[in-house]
């Protein structure tokens, strides 16, 4: 407990601009696709006038910032615990190996689903806001509300499999720069699905974050084992 107390108060300085980050993101990019569906409705951008799809494409996009954002951040908070001379220092703690980076990664799994939530949900409040005084798409939004919180899960479950994968690609291969190229090749692989996905079939999209999320934490504990039973 005192481990996963200790990552989040070394988590706290990064908060804010995480924060910022996803407000500031996730507004822009609602606004930026309803206004190119508002005034630019040729046939290849009639989708844009609808709230699913500006929801969709924004919360896509959020991820993919947000993944290399956030590798970024659990590479200074754990991966780098864990490789070259930092490894062997962190195996002299008088502590359960396997104990101490449970507790490393699930401190940050936590603290950067709460603040991407946080700021998701302040965004997603300001872009409805927006519409209720200044409309900019069609029809209310009241109606896409479940559209609004389906779209905050993915977007942060997501942004977190992939901060996660590649922090175990980090690991694994020795370099925090492996584990960034890592985000990048999932954001690519995962940016274009998540887009479609979140349009056309949020609850698919919902059971694959659960299911991506678990093996997530599947992958965690087989590594953490793995770590247990490493030579110093």
């Amino acid at each position: 407990m005192q481990n996963f107390k200790f990552t989040l108060r070394k988590m706290k300085p990064g908060t804010l601009p995480l924060f910022l980050t996803t407000l500031f993101v996730q507004l822009g990019c609602l606004l930026f696709f309803a206004i190119v569906g508002r005034y630019d409705q040729q046939d290849a951008n009639a989708l844009l006038t609808h709230y699913s799809a500006v929801i969709g494409l924004a919360s896509t996009a959020t991820m993919c910032v947000l993944a290399i954002y956030g590798t970024v951040q659990i590479n200074h908070l754990v991966v780098q615990h864990y490789i070259g001379t930092f490894k062997q220092q962190t195996f002299l703690l008088p502590v359960d190996r396997k104990q101490l980076f449970t507790s490393r990664l699930t401190a940050f799994a936590v603290g950067l689903i709460l603040v991407q939530l946080l700021g998701l949900l302040v965004a997603n409040f300001l872009f409805i806001l927006t519409e209720l005084f200044f409309p900019i798409l069609l029809g209310s939004p009241w109606p896409y509300l479940n559209i609004f919180f389906q779209s905050m899960l993915v977007c942060s479950g997501l942004t977190l499999v992939i901060v996660l994968f590649s922090s175990f690609v980090g690991i694994y291969m020795g370099s925090t720069t492996k584990g960034i190229i890592a985000s990048l090749i999932f954001v690519v692989l995962l940016s274009n699905i998540a887009a479609l996905s979140l349009i056309s079939f949020r609850l698919l999209t919902l059971l694959f974050t659960f299911f991506a999320l678990v093996a997530a934490g599947v992958t965690g504990d087989l590594l953490g084992n793995a770590i247990e039973k490493a030579d110093a």
